[in-house]
């Protein structure tokens, strides 16, 4: 019987601390692509979160991405050093107050958990 590999416990520690998020409304124009599945999918509206790390996020062939709650976000951009924008397109998958962790996608329960919530302000605009 073949056995499959099991990532380890502490898998999420060889990611840095996440220093600060913070959400925002965009709106894209032009629109932004976006793929769901197979679907190519033109996007007009959607939630950008730009995290400060720690340090530098690891270059490998699998990237870390962000967790909100359950869901995976994995869109992402380097907007400066130690600086991520991730993009959310499904806000109706993600809770308002869910928490935010770093973490890798095939190791989901190894995450590097924040004390970050995920929160709109009341107030955002469409930039």
């Amino acid at each position: 019987m073949r056995q499959m590999a099991v990532p380890p416990d502490n898998i999420g520690h060889n990611l840095p601390a996440i220093v600060s998020v913070e959400a925002s409304r965009v709106r894209y124009d032009p629109p932004r692509r976006h793929y769901v599945g197979k679907e190519l999918m033109e996007i007009r509206e959607g939630i950008e979160l730009l995290v400060r790390t720690a340090a530098p996020l690891p270059v490998r062939a699998i990237t870390p991405v962000l967790f909100i709650g359950d869901t995976v976000v994995s869109d992402y951009e380097v907007a400066g050093p130690n600086l991520y924008r991730f993009f959310l397109f499904d806000l109706e998958r993600i809770t308002l107050g869910a928490p935010i962790a770093l973490g890798w996608p095939f190791a989901p329960r190894a995450i590097r958990p924040t004390s970050f919530r995920f929160e709109i302000p009341r107030n955002s605009p469409l930039a």
